[in-house]
């Protein structure tokens, strides 16, 4: 027999691929909008108040992100060249996220195990 009141969870991997996968737009947003301020020359102007300067800059960042996924093989290779610590901070990032992901995957089994409850 199920327990009802139990509160659903999403499976421990979700979550993972899920942060992973925000932890990557992130960064490709970054090296995105490095590509167009340095190579394409774009650059936010014309805001006055720092109220929608935090909300143009926002909207800049995240819209590069999505403009430049037709240029992906010149802003990785700018990226790779001169902006280097984009992709370490990346792969910091990811490779904490994951190992924190890996110790609550075995906190979990340990746990769930016999003898928890």
């Amino acid at each position: 027999m199920s327990d009802t009141n139990e509160p659903r969870s999403l499976p421990l991997g979700f979550v993972l691929l899920g942060v992973m996968a925000v932890v990557g737009i992130f960064f490709w947003c970054c090296a995105a909008s490095s590509y167009a301020t340095v190579v394409e020359g774009r650059r936010l102007g014309g805001v006055r108040s720092p109220r929608q300067f935090g909300k143009a800059a926002l909207l800049f960042f995240f819209m590069n992100g999505v403009i430049q996924i037709g240029n992906l093989p010149s802003v990785l290779s700018h990226t790779a060249e001169q902006q280097w610590w984009v992709m370490i901070g990346f792969v910091v990032v990811e490779t904490l996220v994951w190992l924190l992901f890996v110790g609550m995957y075995f906190l979990e089994k340990k746990l769930d195990g016999p003898g928890s409850r």
